[in-house]
């Protein structure tokens, strides 16, 4: 029997109740290089557009690496890089350390969108990302959320889309009560071959709301759909049937929104962060009536808060403060990555309350809520893990637990 995994969707809010329609959507002001602005929500290009959505770059430095000793590093470089260090002379040694100390061993920036206060465009590829508390961070690509159009529907003058390089400031805020949005959100259940997963769908990565189509081929011609005329989505040996509200039904093919070619599914899941499913994994979706239900509004997202909790190693000992996991990730906004076969999970790190590592390849995590997850193949649940830089009060500098010798990591 086919094992069936039911998450549910549920932000557990204080202040949810209270939020305007459509309190969702992105929103801020857009100020240009010469100095005009408008307000209202925003999309970044055709994707990201609620406060749930990620925003993905590179950061430009990891300020935790100075607290490697050079043999510390040269392991770290040889488990991610398969460097023979015996290979190359002492010369060549420091220089590679450096280099890599410096690009490869910078790692992606992940936040939702509805962590920032603002976004200071620097150059083609660069912005300072401000966090709520404050914070600033000097991101570089890394993704397609850098030097891109960004549209936003003006209150005053309606929607229009503006380059990246016009674009100076954009500053986010509160979304007020809307006359204009952008549609509704996609709400449903995905069933997997490795089970049932319920909450909102990025369909191939792009589609997101109930305005946005789905494109295919018929015997008699193309055919464009609104995902808001649509019932449910399955899979076919050459493409998907399409069953539509009015209960009419189509077979499609020739498009990677209704075949193989497709990106994957995202569904985002409260009280966890989201899972993005493989078309080889996908059997059917059904999407659900969202009338009910509210994705968070932007007074949701807190100000960051850094990592904190307990560090239990295998030789019996225990370290209490805040901490860097992975040498990397500092606050509890930010996600770690790791796959349960070819489902690819983005845990929020507020949301676990332990990460137990079970071998080489693969750790489990416990959430806040008593879920259970184990997922590998990533150097955040693997033995590439860089370790943990423990900051316990009172003493001088941070403590650093090799991955190997770590047994449990217990978030507060």
């Amino acid at each position: 029997m086919k094992k069936t995994l039911l998450i549910l969707f549920a932000f557990i809010l204080a202040d949810i109740s209270d939020a305007q329609p459509h309190a969702y959507f992105i929103y801020g002001t857009i100020s240009t290089i010469d100095d005009k602005t408008y307000t209202g929500p925003i999309r970044w290009d055709d994707e990201e557009v609620f406060w749930t959505d990620f925003f993905n770059a590179t950061k430009s430095e990891n300020k935790y690496h100075e607290y490697l000793d050079e043999g510390d590093l040269m392991s770290h470089i040889q488990k991610w890089f398969s460097w023979d260090s015996d290979e190359e002379d002492e010369n060549d040694k420091h220089e590679e350390i450096h280099k890599m100390t410096q690009s490869d061993l910078v790692h992606m920036w992940v936040c939702q969108f509805g962590d920032i206060r603002s976004l200071k465009i620097t150059g083609r590829e660069t912005v300072d990302l401000t966090l709520k508390n404050g914070s600033i961070f000097h991101l570089n690509g890394g993704s397609n959320d850098l030097d891109t159009d960004i549209k936003i529907h003006d209150e005053k003058l309606g929607e229009l889309t503006l380059k990246w390089d016009r674009i100076n400031v954009v500053e986010f805020r509160d979304t007020p009560k809307l006359t204009n949005s952008w549609g509704d959100p996609l709400y449903g259940t995905v069933h997997t071959t490795k089970g049932d997963f319920t909450g909102f769908i990025q369909w191939d990565h792009d589609e997101r709301l109930s305005t946005d189509k789905l494109d295919g081929h018929t015997e008699d011609g193309e055919i464009s759909v609104d995902f808001g005329n649509i019932k449910s989505i399955a899979k076919n040996e050459s493409g998907s049937k399409i069953t539509l509200k009015s209960g009419r039904s189509v077979d499609l093919h020739g498009s990677n929104d209704v075949n193989k070619e497709n990106r994957g599914i995202i569904v985002t899941i409260g009280e966890l962060g989201r899972v993005d499913i493989p078309w080889s994994n996908f059997e059917k979706v059904d999407f659900e009536d969202v009338s009910n239900w509210l994705l968070p509004p932007y007074s949701y997202f807190k100000n960051p808060q850094l990592l904190s909790g307990k560090v239990f190693t295998n030789d019996g000992k225990s370290f209490t403060g805040t901490f860097a996991y992975d040498l990397d990730e500092e606050y509890d906004f930010e996600m770690i990555q790791g796959k349960d076969e070819d489902l690819e999970y983005s845990v929020i790190l507020r949301h676990i309350g332990k990460i137990v590592p079970k071998n080489f390849s693969y750790s489990q995590i416990i959430l806040k809520n008593g879920q259970k997850l184990l997922i590998g193949d990533s150097h955040d649940v693997s033995d590439t893990n860089s370790g943990v830089l423990v900051f316990e009060s009172g003493k001088d500098g941070p403590t650093h637990i090799k991955w190997e010798n770590v047994k449990e990591v217990v978030f507060d």
